[in-house]
């Protein structure tokens, strides 16, 4: 609540209202009772006239917050829901609130048991997503946090000097103010590499803006991308997402590559023109190799774009570095009517279905997608004939009643699986052929029909050849 005028209106005044014009406030009293904190008999009041709420008023005067406004001034605000009192902190005029207003959870990240204390160069290079293994699927089907935990950022906590929290299913690790004066709790020791407070006072930029842009916002989202997983960071990706060009807040993402402990300026990644306002760049996400190259991939998300339905976009990385271009762009549009803000946080580090792959979870206005990673297939084709030349003068068939040189062409398929776990698994495939393609009248003509085109279907296993014979015939031409 502001303490600046004009103030909106207060509970009772809107109650007033409702009571001078016979307008049924159940609504309204149902909204109070969830913002009130629990329990409501404590925290929800009910009387029959204005008159009554100066005796609430005084008994609420231990429950008046001291908030500090934007000039620097104390002033005392008091709303008729008051906050749960904090165990951290006390509910005098200019003391702390501890956790309240903390906004714990503004940012997250799943951590694993493995991870060591790191020191100031780590925290700067980062260690990247963890390592993928050799061993069987069962034994790396993701990170489990019940026993790793979950870092929860708390931004307002403690004055808004900021906090992290740990949950795990064991229990819950909240740091007191005490704890940041002298070094981080033992609990959260070993997870300081995500942490920027391990960084020593007077740590020179990492990387600065290539263009003048106020205003855009530039290093409100950061992320270190282990490409090749060799656990040296490689590339730096800076988000500007309110950039502003070709009219709008388009929103920029700006490559880093590490060279000799520097990082570099490689340009940006490149989103889709004609989105004037999408934000492009609000969430990046280093997310483990989707495309089952061996190399570590980047997910941006752009949750303005497309009328605020929101997209995200796949680069996948390689050789060190991240292709600036998109493999894939994924609209909140062709997931679920209504999706808005899609993008707007991604995480890709679990897999969530035990498939060996792992999986995307992306955040929208009041909903989490979950979009789970399919395995990828390389399926190379050969085709050669028989015989391997056409020799129209041999004419060994008839056709449509003619005389006519028949051949066959053998159309080959060899599926390659690139994930581990899927190399006995099949794939089904819908092919066409086509005689003399780039000709208005072919010159031959498919067995099956008479016509130039077929269409078919083909299940293959993977590492097999599988092979189709296509039957086909030249005829002799016309002399008028």
């Amino acid at each position: 609540m502001s303490c600046l005028s004009p103030r909106p209106p207060v509970p009772w005044q809107v109650l007033g209202y409702y009571n001078r014009r016979g307008i049924n406030p159940e609504a309204f009293l149902n909204e109070i009772k969830y913002i009130a904190s629990d329990p409501d008999d404590k925290h929800f009041f009910n009387v029959t006239d204005e008159a009554a709420l100066k005796d609430i008023v005084d008994a609420l005067g231990d429950r008046i917050f001291s908030l500090e406004d934007m000039s620097g001034t104390k002033k005392s605000c008091m709303q008729l829901t008051s906050f749960r009192p904090s165990v951290l902190g006390t509910n005098k005029n200019e003391t702390s609130f501890g956790l309240e207003m903390s906004q714990t959870g503004f940012s997250s990240h799943v951590v694993e048991g493995t991870l060591s204390t790191a020191g100031p160069q780590e925290t700067l290079l980062g260690k990247g997503p963890p390592k993928r293994t050799t061993s069987p699927p069962a034994a790396t089907a993701g990170v489990d946090w019940h026993q790793d935990g979950i870092l929860l950022g708390a931004v307002g906590a403690y004055d808004w000097n900021g906090a992290v929290l740990k949950e795990t299913s064991s229990g819950k690790v909240i740091p007191l103010r005490e704890s940041y004066l002298k070094e981080f709790p033992e609990e959260l020791k070993n997870h300081g590499a995500y942490l920027a407070s391990t960084l020593p006072a007077h740590t020179p930029p990492v990387a600065r803006s290539q263009e003048s842009k106020i205003g855009s916002y530039y290093g409100s989202e950061i992320t270190s991308v282990d490409v090749d997983e060799d656990g040296v960071t490689d590339v730096l990706l800076v988000g500007a997402p309110m950039y502003f060009s070709e009219g709008g807040e388009r929103g920029r993402v700006y490559v880093y590559n590490l060279r000799q402990d520097r990082f570099v300026y490689n340009g940006t990644l490149k989103d889709s023109h004609g989105y004037q306002n999408a934000r492009f760049g609000s969430s990046i996400a280093s997310v483990r190799d989707l495309n089952q190259d061996s190399y570590n991939d980047v997910v941006v998300g752009a949750p303005l774009e497309d009328n605020h339905g929101g997209v995200i976009y796949i680069y996948h990385g390689f050789q060190g570095s991240i292709l600036k271009t998109p493999k894939q762009r994924i609209t909140a549009s062709e997931l679920a009517p209504g999706l808005q803000y899609f993008g707007c946080s991604i995480h890709g580090q679990l897999d969530l279905d035990e498939d060996g792959l792992v999986d995307l979870a992306v955040g929208a206005l009041g909903n989490a997608v979950i979009l789970w990673s399919r395995p990828v297939v390389q399926i190379n084709a050969s085709l050669h004939f028989e015989p391997s030349k056409i020799n129209i003068f041999h004419r060994d068939c008839k056709r449509r009643g003619r005389d006519a040189t028949c051949l066959a062409a053998f159309l080959c398929f060899t599926p390659v699986f690139l994930a581990p776990r899927y190399q006995t698994a099949t794939v089904g495939i819908r092919y066409n052929a086509t005689m003399d393609e780039r000709r208005y009248t072919p010159r031959a003509h498919l067995d099956e029909g008479g016509d130039r085109y077929t269409n078919r279907a083909a299940l293959l296993s993977s590492g097999q050849e599988h092979c189709e014979r296509i039957n086909f015939h030249v005829l002799m031409p016309t002399i008028a």
